[in-house]
């Protein structure tokens, strides 16, 4: 796939109530070098839990490590924020909003992982871009592309 593309919450959130899944993350930095992320019993919680982040304790991957915690762990049960609907733990802005953030994500205070940021290809330090802080120096802002995969735990 070379476009953008987001299955959506409604069918993240009904999928993952069915069944154990993990989802894993494909990142490729500023370099264009390539990074992984695993995470078990991943599920969103449903449209009344405004989309719920739910992570397993299990991680693999090579995406590296963050503020002592894995970059999207530090997002781990936030509710996903947008434009219009303001769920981050910042009570004096909204994350989706500042810096031009881009779309929506399960903001935490803003930083550490952001896949729904502005895609900048790599060459500059936007605050809004892309980003998976927990990679090597500043190589984690800015990311050339990444992938979100989930596959169902039988």
């Amino acid at each position: 796939m070379q476009t953008e593309f987001w299955l959506g919450n409604e069918k993240l959130a009904y999928m993952t109530a069915q069944t154990d899944y993990e989802i894993r993350f494909d990142l490729r930095d500023k370099n264009d070098r390539p990074f992984y992320a695993v995470y078990s019993n991943f599920r969103i919680g449903e449209e009344k839990m405004f989309y719920r982040l739910i992570l397993g304790n299990h991680f693999t991957g090579d995406a590296g490590q963050c503020r002592n915690s894995y970059s999207l762990r530090s997002h781990e049960n936030m509710f996903f924020t947008t434009y219009d609907e303001d769920h981050d733990a910042r009570d004096d802005i909204n994350c989706a909003r500042a810096h031009n953030h881009g779309g929506g994500w399960w903001f935490h205070r803003c930083d550490d992982c952001n896949l729904n940021g502005e895609y900048g290809g790599g060459t500059d330090s936007n605050p809004g871009a892309m980003e998976w802080d927990s990679l090597d120096g500043s190589n984690g802002r800015n990311l050339r592309g990444s992938e979100m995969k989930i596959r169902p735990l039988y």
